[in-house]
């Protein structure tokens, strides 16, 4: 067993680990990586990688604000794929281009895990190398009503559901779970261009919010779930890597604060913490439904039992990869190594307190919440009031920083600004 041990600010993490890979490659003959999707997790998996001398180029889905990464001095080449089924553009381009054979595939997006599952003996004989990970497992935590069944049969909480199929099985499903609710795509990356939210709160069962779930049942089936109660700041995650063994090569927990659109957005200010309890609850996770390679596992803490129950649970690379990069922990390097036979690098320290920022979301999220009266000017002050690393502006990269406004704002504007 591996635990979290703190020492003042930072964490010493055991790394007794008997798979690490004895072999060491120079960083100038480093084999290429492909990344597949994402955006924010893929700008820093890109320049953690491109620094130590490895050649990344992007497929992205996203032909608007993926193509952002374009203008990083760390990306070689970016590949959009506009269609639809960008699985299959993905796939179609790297059976194609013979000169990436031998090249790493990384997943930074749910689109990417699911080809990578579904592909992998074609990838592998064509000269990839993949993620090690258990394939089956990776499916079904892309199905979020598979992976809470998952979770309670090993005794761990997760919020109440029901899957809706038919408007008809509207009202039933609100009656059983109550209000407020949430309703989520069973797979929400298969339709996140047409449905452009990641769940929405439904408050009643008027004409209204029939229309809007109609318009969701044309996409596939929705999850319809419990809103956890509690505050924004009870959010915590659990990051590992699975080793063939079966025991983490390292295991770390981070805090969010806030996430927008609140409730159910992408976070806007992480902090790393050292949080037993999650760590102790993701280990459980992992090892119970059979999890191998790396895995982001979040909960939230239910402010009426005082639990931590499962949001879910993301076997590949996340937003809050650049918090754990400047805490110490450099996930992409670890996950490359594994992937292609190097020695494992250095994940012994973990520094907390440390904060990762979106400035202009977060500003967002708080006018949200100080409409709702959980949370002050003054604490909000506070709390911004000092050095914070983000995830997309770098000094020494800035043009995806300065660029990612022109494409967010529009989009923001579309969907309507909160009033302060």
């Amino acid at each position: 067993m591996i635990n979290l041990i703190s020492a003042n600010t930072s964490t010493r993490v055991s790394t007794a680990t008997p798979d690490a890979h004895p072999r060491i490659r120079s960083a100038l003959t480093r084999e290429p990586v492909v990344l597949l999707g994402g955006f924010e997790a893929t700008i820093s998996v890109m320049r953690s990688l491109a620094r130590t001398g490895v050649p990344v180029d992007v497929l992205t889905g996203d032909v608007g604000l993926g193509t952002v990464m374009r203008h990083s001095r760390h990306c070689r080449r970016l590949v959009p794929a506009p269609h639809d089924n960008v699985q299959e553009e993905w796939l179609e381009w790297l059976l194609q281009n013979a000169s990436h054979q031998g090249s790493v595939v990384l997943p930074c997006s749910d689109d990417g895990l699911e080809l990578i599952a579904n592909h992998r003996s074609t990838l592998t004989q064509w000269g990839y190398r993949t993620v090690p990970a258990n394939d089956e497992v990776v499916l079904k935590m892309l199905n979020k009503e598979r992976s809470y069944e998952l979770a309670r049969k090993i005794g761990i909480s997760s919020p109440r559901t029901v899957v809706v199929t038919e408007v008809d099985e509207f009202e039933a499903a609100a009656d059983k779970i109550g209000f407020p609710c949430a309703m989520k795509p069973i797979y929400k990356h298969h339709h996140a261009q047409a449905l452009r939210w990641k769940a929405v709160r439904i408050t009643d069962t008027s004409e209204a919010s029939r229309r809007l779930v109609a318009q969701a049942l044309q996409h596939g089936p929705q999850q319809f779930t419990e809103i956890v109660p509690g505050p924004e700041d009870q959010y915590f995650s659990y990051y590992t890597y699975i080793g063939d063994s079966g025991e983490p090569v390292f295991e770390v927990t981070k805090q969010k604060w806030r996430q927008y659109p609140v409730g159910f957005g992408d976070g806007t200010y992480h902090v790393s913490i050292s949080d037993s309890e999650a760590a102790d609850l993701g280990r459980r996770f992992c090892r119970g439904v059979g999890i191998r390679g790396l895995a982001v596992v979040e909960f939230k803490r239910d402010l009426d039992d005082g639990q931590l129950k499962l949001i879910e649970c993301n076997p590949r690379f996340v937003g809050g990869n650049e918090l754990m990069r400047v805490a110490g922990l450099d996930i992409a390097q670890l996950v490359y190594a594994r992937a292609v036979g190097e020695d494992d690098p250095d994940m012994t320290r973990y520094e907390e307190g440390l904060t990762l920022w979106r400035p202009f979301k977060d500003l967002l999220a708080f006018t949200r919440l100080r409409r709702r009266r959980e949370i002050g000017l003054a604490l909000w002050f506070r709390q911004i009031a000092r050095l914070h690393n983000f995830q997309i502006f770098s000094w020494s990269d800035p043009v995806p920083g300065l660029l990612t406004p022109l494409y967010r704002i529009p989009d923001l504007v579309r969907r309507g600004l909160p009033r302060s």
